[in-house]
């Protein structure tokens, strides 16, 4: 799936991933080792990590409601609950804003089976899931958005 440039220039202002990607080293055909990488290998490089997914557990101020969910691009998706893109959604109507829990993985797959697991178990192996990363229930948005 082609990136745009606009959301490309976002991803690296975001996470940072521009100093990754300095950091690679190219070998040229003499043998010597250059560290520029062009606009298309880190075209190529951003195609690969948008492939991943991650998984993740929202909740309300009062922590008495849970939403579980899976996107690939978690820090796009938070945005859109915040700006209350869909006024009529469960987490518009419910406050459900606030991340407490998120894994991610290589593959939006890998992603989808993890909220499965979730969405199949009980309310207490969610919470349990949310202690063991995030005792204190913090909103980990702010991580997020470092990326």
């Amino acid at each position: 799936m082609p990136v745009s440039s606009d959301r490309l220039c976002e991803k690296v202002r975001r996470s940072n991933l521009e100093d990754i990607v300095r950091s690679l080293h190219c070998v040229r055909d003499d043998g010597t080792i250059a560290t520029a990488v062009s606009f298309e290998r880190r075209h190529v490089i951003f195609d690969l990590l948008e492939n991943g997914g991650a998984v993740y557990i929202l909740t309300n101020k009062n922590h008495t409601t849970l939403y579980v969910g899976v996107t690939s691009d978690l820090y796009v998706r938070i945005i859109e609950y915040r700006e209350r893109i869909s006024s009529k959604s469960f987490t518009a109507r419910y406050n459900v804003m606030k991340l407490v829990f998120f894994e991610t993985f290589h593959s939006i797959e890998e992603a989808i089976a993890r909220e499965k697991q979730f969405k199949g178990g009980s309310r207490q192996k969610k919470i349990d899931a949310i202690n063991e990363v995030n005792p204190e229930w913090e909103d980990l948005f702010t991580e997020v958005s470092k990326w």
